[in-house]
């Protein structure tokens, strides 16, 4: 199979084309850069130079499946970052997909899609998405697979996949932060007042004080206090 993937030089992009290239498959990439053509390259897929800005079916080529990974999830920026990155980038590459012929476009989403800072517990497929959310990652990010969704069709077939919470080796994001806290956790009555598990997806229980700070999480603020983690 021949495969195309954007976000090929991120954590879970690399991943998959590693996956890919050991099975067997043919896999091209992405490059935005001449740092990411080379990322790409040691993953033994094919770098093609081209952006979310500015893709086209020639770039997509005789492609089979599409891998949509790449997106805007820096921790600061303005919120138009986020729309461009996270809305017109999946626009434009879903747009070059169709063009080219591929029969598969899957789109590595988030739960962030559902969060607009209510209770949530218990979250499925079914639950409605967030594109009117204050936060501009889960707002475009929810738009981006609102736009997926509507495009399959018997030409297309579109598939979202929320990956949640993806560590392992190679990770940049989450193991570092991990390591930096090592021996700073602290368990509240050593875990007794916790009935089962939370996460953001199955239990995100907004608190009383609801004064906006900086939050270091996908967004340039929102209103998580310290009686409330952060939903993403």
């Amino acid at each position: 199979m021949q495969i195309f993937v954007t976000g090929a030089s991120g954590f879970v992009g690399g991943a998959a084309v590693r996956r890919f290239v050991r099975e067997g498959h043919r896999v091209r990439a992405m490059a935005r850069s001449d740092r990411s053509a080379e990322a790409v390259a040691a993953l033994g897929a094919e770098p093609v130079r081209c952006s979310l800005e500015a893709i086209g079916a020639a770039d997509i080529g005789d492609a089979d499946v599409v891998l949509h990974a790449a997106a805007f999830v820096d921790d600061w920026g303005p919120a138009e970052a986020w729309y461009q990155g996270n809305v017109i980038g999946t626009e434009h590459v879903l747009a070059a997909t169709r063009a080219a012929g591929a029969r598969r476009f899957i789109h590595i989403g988030t739960e962030a899609a559902i969060v607009h800072g209510q209770d949530i517990d218990g979250a499925d497929e079914s639950y409605p998405l967030a594109p009117e959310s204050t936060y501009p990652y889960c707002a475009t990010k929810a738009a981006a697979e609102a736009m997926v969704r509507a495009a399959n069709d018997a030409r297309l077939e579109t598939i979202v996949l929320r990956s949640r919470l993806v560590w392992g080796p190679g990770d940049t994001t989450l193991a570092p932060a991990i390591e930096a806290m090592a021996g700073r956790w602290r368990w509240i009555d050593h875990g007794a007042r916790a009935p089962r598990p939370r996460t953001s997806t199955t239990s995100s229980r907004p608190s009383r004080s609801r004064s906006p700070r900086a939050c270091p999480a996908r967004r340039t603020s929102c209103s998580t206090t310290a009686s409330r983690p952060c939903t993403r």
